[in-house]
């Protein structure tokens, strides 16, 4: 039947190394109250089930776990020395984002016209990877494109990013909302890392607030109408790094900005160092080629990505200003020639 799907379970590459794939699907029991707040990894789908149509009930699979082996010098899976130990990396999820699914590519039949099939990803996805006891952890948090769903009574919701870490000052420089938007879904917003004790060591964070949209594109199939894609940025990130054992922390913070143009070329790239660490700050600034007219020379718009300059200055930017504008001094400078160019922007 269409409806079943093969699963991968086992690889063997050319060098000798195995990859052994297992993979779990949690129940659907308790089922929701309704779709449109399913948090299982189950949903519906309208089906032909033999001489009738209705609503059929599916799961998902996911990956459980995988183990890496190398065939050569560990055949058995023994252990001890002169073994390559196996690899092991434990997949956990929560959060399973099922969004509205009628608007475009399926109309289901029903008393609202919709239901709630198509998989937006999970909020949280946790890896737990290493050998025996040696084992480090990664915590990774994602858009997953929720903003806007609609609920049961087909109305746009609104859905936002939380926070885990709060930076020091100087080292925020965040919108005071971050929305779930759809045209970031499967993007990570957070990620961190946890020692084996599971005390926080290191992580990051990005937005991105510089978008812009193409209407008009061709559709996936000729029933649906045209769409809207979007082109994306990270302007803004984060990061947080410990320093010492977990019961006495210092909490080295970072934030990097970084400025595009109306092409989503980056223009200027800001960074503060660690906050409580002076001296440690950089701006960069880079120009390209504006291209105008037929490709037969440097004018032309096939040059529109090409560097004509950088330069290193001796203050900070910001988000929407780069280093030139707040008055900085070049402390290092780079120019590029192609041809006749003269290497200004």
């Amino acid at each position: 039947p269409y409806s079943n799907i093969f699963r991968l379970t086992a690889v063997i590459d050319d060098l000798g190394q195995r990859i052994d794939v297992a993979y779990i699907s949690n129940s659907c029991n308790p089922r929701p109250a309704g779709w449109a707040s399913n948090t299982t990894d189950c949903y519906p789908r309208w089906e032909f089930g033999g001489s009738i149509w209705g609503w059929g009930i599916y799961r998902r699979y996911v990956v459980d776990s995988v183990a890496v082996r190398d065939m050569v010098t560990n055949p058995n899976a023994a252990s001890g020395n002169g073994v390559a130990p196996i690899v092991t990396y434990d997949y956990s999820y929560s959060g399973p984002g099922w969004h509205s699914d009628a608007r475009n590519w399926w109309n289901d039949p029903g008393t609202i016209g919709y239901s709630f099939g198509e998989f937006h990803g999970y909020s949280t996805v946790v890896v737990t990877k290493g050998t025996g006891a040696t084992k480090t952890t990664t915590w990774q948090n994602f858009y997953r494109g929720m903003n806007g769903n609609l609920n049961s009574s087909g109305v746009p919701q609104t859905v936002t990013m939380g926070r885990f870490w709060t930076p020091a000052a100087g080292a925020d420089g965040a919108p005071a909302t971050v929305y779930d938007e759809p045209w970031l879904q499967g993007q990570v917003w957070e990620s961190y890392q946890w020692d084996t004790g599971w005390n926080f060591l290191s992580g990051t964070r990005s937005y991105s607030t510089w978008t812009t949209a193409q209407s008009g594109v061709t559709p996936r199939y000729s029933a649906m109408s045209p769409g809207v894609i979007r082109k994306w940025r990270i302007t803004l990130q984060q990061t947080r790094l410990r320093e010492g054992p977990s019961a006495s922390p210092i909490w080295h913070d970072t934030r990097v900005d970084t400025v595009f143009d109306g092409y989503g070329r980056q223009t200027s790239s800001t960074t503060t160092g660690f906050a409580d660490v002076a001296g440690d700050e950089s701006c960069a600034q880079t120009w390209y080629i504006n291209g105008s007219a037929p490709p037969t020379s440097t004018a032309s718009p096939g040059w529109l990505n090409v560097v004509a300059q950088t330069a290193a200055y001796d203050r900070l930017g910001g988000q929407t200003t780069d280093c030139l504008a707040t008055g900085g001094v070049p402390v290092k400078m780079s120019k590029v020639f192609y041809g006749t160019n003269t290497g200004t922007a």
